[in-house]
């Protein structure tokens, strides 16, 4: 499985990668590994993401793109929710915060 319950901060990014995770966080167990990858895919752009399985390299890539099926397939199914179109929300509003008025909220 790869987890390593109290030791993350022992491990580095790529490594964490290759061994197929999102983080070195995500290598504490697998609440943690589904949460950190959901997490990064929705917050991160196209171009952050593939990155991230460029660093995993093929093996690291093959868990990661199997665990985030998992996830969107559960998302989908469970919650009707397609977390593409998600990831495109978020980005879309997260690029319009700095121009909110965060002073008159009414």
């Amino acid at each position: 499985s790869g987890y390593i319950s109290g030791n993350c901060t022992n491990i580095s990014r790529l490594q964490a990668n290759r061994a197929g995770f999102v983080s070195a966080y995500a290598m504490e167990n697998g609440g943690e590994d589904i949460a950190e990858l959901f997490s990064y895919y929705v917050t991160y752009t196209p171009q952050e993401w593939n990155a991230v399985i460029q660093r995993a390299g093929t093996n690291g890539a093959a868990l990661i793109n199997q665990k985030l099926r998992m996830v969107k397939d559960y998302m989908q199914s469970s919650w009707g929710i397609d977390i593409d179109d998600l990831r495109d929300a978020i980005l879309r509003r997260g690029n319009s915060i700095s121009t909110l008025d965060l002073e008159h909220l009414n």
